[in-house]
């Protein structure tokens, strides 16, 4: 488990080294911007920030081609501060997919599990569990140990009174810019699964497909928006295991709200929840090409996610071996 570099007196969760010779430092929204320096013997460098339209997320940069300290002097408004600074591993041109979580050791292999079949080749996984209470280390070890998983403890407030989801969009935007040279990061939950159609049957052949078909170059989009499908239980079926797979029961799709973006981070400035708020725009695909089955009762209590429909889809059978 990674455990990121906090200085909470001054509102940091993490800094950290990125793969694009930056120093990059994370925060919630806060009314006013720190002003933040890379003190470096007598020259002071300061740290330009970037703010999330939708007031969840800070990010600090500053570019740093030369330097590569383990540990670092900062001052933040006046106050001076000696640092380690975290570094990440680098996915270059890779897909990979980022999340967070609280006690959903229940479901997250079978997530993974799935997403590996469609060519996600590493998953970062943020705790928002109690330290003391977790037990996903345990759970993900033989994938942390192999590579496939870096798993981050992100304890902090999931909601808070200034910043609102700053949890989650702190960890969307803090794996934006840790991961910045991966082709593509895919922001889903742990109860939502991708599902092309058609004769896709990896997001490679996939992202491949739409560029050629809307002509779009790597260079010029923000990413990937998938539409979202719930589907329901109503009849109280076992979803133990992969059996939630075989329960068909759904909506229609949900053409506004709700959608879920594989990002190209390098195109990306910020992060929302559920879309870019700024840097280039993600292309959106239709329900024949690709959306995602959202099972938003999984790991729930009973009563969500129970509303019978005479619709059902079936489509994602044939991901399941």
């Amino acid at each position: 488990m990674i455990h990121p570099i906090s200085h909470l007196d001054y509102d940091i969760y993490d800094i950290f080294y990125n793969d694009c010779n930056q120093i990059i430092i994370i925060t919630p929204y806060t009314r006013s911007a720190h002003r933040i320096c890379l003190c470096v013997g007598t020259v002071s460098l300061t740290f330009q920030y970037k703010i999330d339209p939708h007031r969840h997320t800070l990010i600090y940069y500053l570019d740093v081609p030369s330097y590569n300290n383990e540990t670092i002097n900062l001052s933040v408004d006046g106050a001076m501060i000696t640092t380690a600074v975290n570094r990440y591993p680098a996915f270059t041109n890779k897909i990979i997919m980022s999340t967070i979580v609280k006690n959903e050791d229940a479901v997250i292999l079978q997530w993974i599990n799935h997403h590996q079949k469609l060519g996600v080749e590493h998953f970062i996984i943020y705790d928002n569990e109690t330290p003391s209470r977790s037990t996903l280390r345990r759970t993900l070890e033989r994938h942390i140990c192999d590579g496939r998983v870096v798993l981050i403890q992100w304890d902090y407030p999931y909601r808070s009174p200034i910043s609102g989801l700053s949890g989650q969009t702190t960890q969307q935007n803090h794996s934006i810019y840790a991961f910045r040279t991966s082709s593509f990061i895919g922001l889903l939950d742990v109860d939502e699964y991708v599902n092309p159609q058609n004769s896709v049957r990896t997001l490679p052949m996939l992202f491949s497909q739409m560029e050629t078909k809307y002509s779009l170059r790597r260079d010029t989009y923000g990413g990937f928006t998938l539409l979202n499908k719930f589907f329901y239980n109503p009849h109280n079926l076992p979803t133990d295991g992969e059996k939630f797979l075989a329960i068909y029961n759904c909506d229609k799709i949900t053409h506004s709200g709700h959608e879920k973006v594989f990002v190209i981070p390098a195109n990306i400035d910020t992060f929302s929840v559920h879309m870019i708020t700024s840097g280039k725009r993600a292309k959106i695909l239709g329900e024949s090409e690709c959306f995602f089955n959202h099972y938003f009762y999984l790991n729930k209590n009973q009563t969500r996610g129970t509303k019978l429909t005479d619709i059902s889809d079936n489509s994602i059978s044939r991901f399941v071996l």
